[in-house]
């Protein structure tokens, strides 16, 4: 008689294999997990540490960008509000010589003051640099909040969006294209901070 058994043979027979459940490690290897459980959490905790400081780094050198550019764009403002009180007064002198009525200095200054003020941004400006000021504190306390940078960033995206509507300026438009993007840029980042 030539019997031949393969392993699944064996196994099927009821009992064949026992299976014990031991809960216990032995402390060598017990002190051995724990210690490369730790390891790995410390390590872990010194990545994450390290990537904050370079996150930190990189979006402080967008808030010295920020506040270069509001500056740049604050002067551009001040150029800007005694331009269009310069076209304005020619305008009306234009039309003087043309038509032969006399200036009213007080209709020009009313006229001058209307065109400012539609287009003036330092209101804009001043909330701008305010959350700029905001952020930056964040930024250097301990446990930034991402969330709260994320808010920031709508807002400062906010502010810059109604100073290139309301600016009629070239210059000051680029500044708000420029700014835009380095807003978004630093938006990315802060998108990475819990």
């Amino acid at each position: 008689l030539d019997v031949t058994f393969t392993a699944q043979d064996l196994l099927s027979i009821p009992d064949f294999v026992q299976f014990s459940e031991s809960h216990s490690i032995p402390d060598k290897e017990q002190k051995l997990v724990f210690q490369c459980v730790k390891d790995a959490l410390n390590k872990c905790q010194n990545e994450r540490e390290r990537e904050g400081e370079r996150l930190q780094s990189i979006c402080l050198g967008y808030i010295k960008d920020f506040i270069k550019t509001h500056s740049s764009v604050g002067a551009e403002r001040e150029k800007y509000a005694k331009e269009i009180f310069t076209r304005t007064q020619e305008k009306f002198e234009k039309l003087l010589r043309e038509h032969g009525n006399p200036v009213n200095e007080e209709r020009l200054l009313q006229e001058v003051a209307h065109l400012v003020d539609k287009s003036d941004v330092e209101e804009e400006l001043i909330r701008f640099l305010e959350h700029v000021k905001n952020v930056e504190k964040l930024l250097k306390s301990k446990g930034s909040d991402g969330k709260k940078l994320d808010f920031y960033a709508q807002e400062l995206l906010r502010e810059v969006n109604t100073i290139g509507s309301k600016s009629q300026y070239a210059t000051i438009t680029e500044k708000v294209v420029s700014l835009k993007s380095k807003i978004e840029q630093f938006r990315e980042q802060v998108q990475n901070i819990e």
